[in-house]
């Protein structure tokens, strides 16, 4: 046999092994909720929404969990504190995707919940770990009702995006997933605040609220974006 002959079948047989290796990969991949951690749709939604309400209320807020059959599009409500002379009312709706950014048609649909809630001392507030696209952040700023987008997430998944090797990564992931499953309380402490954004109509309200960047040194010695830091008249909230 040749030695093109050898190096064509070397080179078969190297595209046949990655093709199994991605096979697997996606095979597992596919498990990652279903086989391994099996969560229904509504306790997903309820840990995350467990989430967000345990984070404002350690930002000043006093809110509570909402939802229901009837929670006319509110998911939690309450008040946020910011100091003794600025107190405003908060409505907020959670969207926890899991692959996909929100859209402008939840925007649009927030503003109907909006509009039958006194918008003058009420700020609206949708929270997904996503983000959201850029036509959902255009319709929030030419919005009339004050309303802000938060990027929220729990800390242990987060973390496990950071994971490079992919069995380590699927094992972390899967740990992850089945504390939040079961709820454990430490879950709910450290949640990852990767942005915050509000409209005009809510400049008003947060007028002294600050958003920063937080920035961590990585194994190569550089800095690499991971969260926000929010600041409320020099004092830091989170």
């Amino acid at each position: 046999m040749g030695a093109k002959s050898v190096t064509s079948l070397l080179i078969s047989d190297l595209n046949k092994s990655i093709k199994s290796i991605k096979s697997l990969q996606s095979s597992l991949e596919r498990t990652k909720l279903s086989d391994t951690v099996k969560l229904t749709t509504y306790e997903l939604g309820k840990r995350y929404e467990d989430l967000v309400v345990y984070t404002f209320n350690n930002l000043r807020a006093t809110v509570k969990g909402y939802g229901g059959v009837n929670d006319a599009g509110i998911d939690f409500l309450g008040s946020w504190k910011l100091s003794s002379k600025n107190i405003i009312n908060v409505v907020g709706q959670c969207k926890n995707y899991q692959e996909k950014s929100v859209g402008p048609s939840v925007l649009r649909e927030f503003e109907g919940v909006m509009s039958r809630h006194d918008t003058l001392n009420t700020f609206g507030i949708i929270a997904t770990p996503t983000g959201f696209t850029k036509s959902a952040i255009e319709t929030l700023m030419s919005s009339r009702f004050p309303i802000g987008l938060l990027v929220i997430n729990f800390q242990i998944i987060e973390e496990a995006k950071n994971i490079q090797d992919f069995i380590k990564h699927k094992a972390y992931l899967d740990s992850s997933w089945e504390k939040i499953k079961i709820g454990s309380p430490e879950i709910f402490k450290d949640a990852v605040i990767k942005g915050f954004l509000w409209n005009t109509c809510a400049s008003k309200m947060l007028q002294d609220l600050i958003v920063t960047p937080k920035y961590k040194r990585t194994s190569t010695d550089s800095s690499k974006y991971s969260s926000v830091s929010l600041i409320y008249k020099g004092k830091i909230l989170y």
